[in-house]
């Protein structure tokens, strides 16, 4: 009975569904189709993810947290430390890395929530982030 009970509670506080784009849309700004993101190895909280790409304008990327932080790397698109509002959204930041020594650069934003990361990203959407 008590590993059904962490099971439960796992499920409820690690998995969150979210609208992937990866390969789920064509189109350059549609919200793709949803996915629940499950637990994942040293994860305590799985956020929903969107960014977009000055190399790449007119595009916004979503999915699940982990999946574009292994392309991107953790720092880049770290947050840690920042505070949600009661809202769930975690706001936005300004990114920028190199991949394969191409630089890559934009705006990535992370929230906590179902199906949080839908919509489009502006300029105005950047927060401060300590």
């Amino acid at each position: 009975m008590a590993a059904l009970t962490f099971l439960a509670v796992i499920e409820l506080g690690f998995c969150v569904t979210c609208y992937s784009s990866n390969g789920q849309s064509r189109k350059p700004n549609d919200n793709g189709e949803e996915y629940e993101c499950r637990a994942a190895a040293g994860a305590t909280q799985r956020y929903c993810t969107k960014f977009r790409s000055d190399q790449r304008p007119g595009r916004i990327y979503r999915e699940c947290d982990r999946v574009y932080e292994m392309l991107f790397g953790d720092q880049t698109f770290d947050m840690a430390g920042f505070t949600f509002d009661e809202g769930g959204e975690a706001g936005c930041k300004r990114y920028s890395t190199t991949i394969k020594g191409k630089e890559e650069s934009g705006i990535v934003c992370k929230c906590l929530g179902d199906r949080c990361n839908s919509g489009d990203i502006t300029d105005d959407d950047v927060n401060v982030i300590p």
